[in-house]
């Protein structure tokens, strides 16, 4: 979407472009759930790691969720 900003500045015929996100409602709330909930266990983890728990190298993946 950081691209998106610059149509603005264009010629006039992309002016009126307007842009959707391409997700369903739904789709977007199970994204919110998923994300949220990964946060937290990853505040948890940290939280656990800093009252003397297993230093680990942990890495992130992009994720993806199509809900039907």
């Amino acid at each position: 979407m950081g691209k998106a900003k610059e149509l603005k500045f264009t010629d006039s015929k992309f002016r009126g472009l307007s842009l959707a996100h391409d997700l369903t409602p739904r789709q977007r709330s199970r994204v919110k759930e998923v994300r949220e909930k990964a946060m937290n266990d990853l505040r948890a983890e940290q939280q656990n790691d800093t009252n003397g728990g297993n230093q680990e190298n942990i890495m992130f993946y992009h994720l993806t969720v199509l809900v039907s």
